[in-house]
């Protein structure tokens, strides 16, 4: 999905789903080792993350200090589920001369078994799964999300996840049970992963959810409840027949403005299905590529009035008059502020002709 433009009148990027994960590591002995350990963690986490975008500030440990017998490493989230890889790797002392299993504990750590294998955490929504697995499997989570964030196009990718290695290797695309809680633990992570609702508001505008296989959306109908203002939501690439399959949603996203539903029966399927997705969306205006409904038609009598007011005053083109508006929440002192803040940085291409 593509981004959008940054708005003239909006304000700064929002800070998206992330904070730094502390991790403990101990089997050391000599301090003299530790900047080595911490770049043999590094070295090793590193090539098992392939899915972490790497350039400007991908390096894993952000920060280090050593507490005692234990290494104290603050690292990103999304190089979490890499660290609990290498967990109980061994690492010879150039000191020593020695080798030395280190012992990786924190959130998101998986335990060694005493084969040395990782154990692995478990979906569940029960009372039966140690507090150690719940954390697990959260902190892969987490780390799934903020892999999955664009910042700048405040675009949550949710697409193929059965695909995601991360994901696979939990094995939670082994059974429809097991898909069946996925998607509500994903939702609640995220609601917990911002501030306020008016923080996640603002920094997910769009959602992907191509290429998943839905049938219909009962595996991914919290969405609605999670996000209920986004606007811009991508469903192609799945096995949707009718809108039926979309029903749970009827009357849902009351902000939604554009849907992609591309590479789905539906279009074959359901004749003029535009018009029940027109009617469930007030503010739909695109429906693939297909403008169905302008932006104008989409505002109420009380916003077109202000709109007219507020161009008349400013004499602004129509869409930046809307979007001052937009960002004003539709209050008349507030846009003109905006304008007074904003009009030195505008060129003639943002006015109405004179001519």
């Amino acid at each position: 999905m593509a981004a959008a433009p940054r708005p003239v009148f909006g304000g700064p990027a929002p800070r998206g789903p992330a904070a730094l994960t502390e991790l403990k590591v101990t089997g050391w002995t000599d301090v003299k080792d530790v900047p080595e350990i911490v770049k043999f963690l590094e070295r090793h986490a590193l090539k098992r993350s392939q899915n972490v975008p790497r350039g400007r500030g991908a390096t894993p440990v952000q920060e280090s200090h050593v507490q005692g017998n234990a290494l104290i490493l603050s690292v990103r989230p999304e190089f979490v589920v890499p660290f609990s890889k290498i967990n109980g790797f061994s690492f010879t002392s150039p000191t020593h001369g020695a080798a030395q299993k280190l012992t990786i504990e924190g959130e998101g750590i998986r335990a060694r078994r005493d084969d040395g294998s990782p154990a692995q955490p478990s979906i569940t929504t029960n009372n039966n799964a140690t507090g150690s697995e719940t954390e697990t499997l959260q902190a892969m989570l987490t780390s799934f999300l903020t892999r999955r964030y664009n910042t700048d196009q405040k675009l949550l990718n949710l697409s193929a996840m059965a695909e995601d290695p991360e994901l696979a290797q939990l094995g939670l695309f082994t059974s429809i049970e097991r898909q069946k809680k996925l998607f509500p633990v994903l939702t609640t992570i995220l609601e917990k992963s911002f501030e306020s609702p008016e923080a996640k508001r603002d920094a997910i505008h769009s959602v992907s959810l191509s290429n998943n296989g839905l049938a219909d959306i009962e595996l991914v109908k919290s969405l609605a409840w999670t996000l209920p203002q986004i606007k811009n939501l991508d469903l192609a690439g799945n096995n949707i027949t009718s809108t039926k399959g979309l029903g749970s949603w009827k009357v849902k996203f009351r902000d939604l403005e554009h849907i992609i539903v591309t590479n789905n029966p539906l279009a074959t399927a359901e004749p003029g299905y535009e018009q029940t997705l027109m009617s469930w969306f007030p503010k739909l205006r695109f429906i693939n590529t297909i403008e169905v409904r302008s932006l104008v038609e989409t505002l109420t009598k009380d916003q077109q009035t202000m709109i007219n007011v507020v161009q008349k005053f400013t004499n602004l083109n129509m869409t930046l008059t809307i979007e001052c508006c937009q960002f004003a929440d539709w209050d008349y002192e507030k846009a003109a502020d905006l304008w007074v803040q904003q009009r030195g940085n505008l060129g003639p291409e943002a006015y109405v002709s004179s001519t």
